[in-house]
């Protein structure tokens, strides 16, 4: 039984770290990585369980990740609430950060002609230091309109 156990270990390490890696690509969006990026996403590494050095490896070789969409809603709306976090972190909105977050509602599942409306509403309450919770509650309730 313990080799069971093991392996959802394992996946559940796998998706954090892809989960990481996502925000790598975000952060390079743009064509270069600011260091408040790294920071970001090292504190977002931290709050999943993911040391420094493990966001330092997948930073150096990103190829060692294979980037895999979260199956819960709850873990995808998680990620696209960090991608947003990420492009904010440097002050700098760029088209093509703000593109791969557009890009990034279609591929987690949800409706394309939500994405202005998703993302804003995140960018907004992150300007408002709204809760995360209660971001997310506001954003599945955009989806399930």
């Amino acid at each position: 039984m313990g080799k069971f156990f093991h392996f959802f270990d394992s996946l559940e390490e796998k998706r954090r770290l892809s989960h990481i890696k996502g925000l790598m690509a975000l952060a390079a969006a743009d064509g270069h990585i600011d260091d408040c990026e790294v920071d970001i996403v090292a504190e977002i590494g931290a709050r999943l369980g993911i040391t420094e050095d493990e966001v330092k490896r997948i930073f150096k070789h990103p190829e060692s990740i294979k980037f895999e969409a979260p199956e819960s809603e709850d873990e995808r709306l998680v990620l696209l609430y960090d991608y947003v976090v990420v492009m904010l972190a440097d002050k700098v909105i760029d088209h093509h950060e703000i593109a791969f977050c557009y890009d990034t509602v279609t591929k987690l599942g949800f409706k394309r002609e939500l994405a202005h409306e998703i993302i804003s509403k995140i960018v907004s309450d992150l300007d408002h230091k709204q809760p995360m919770d209660s971001t997310l509650q506001a954003v599945a309730e955009i989806i399930h309109r």
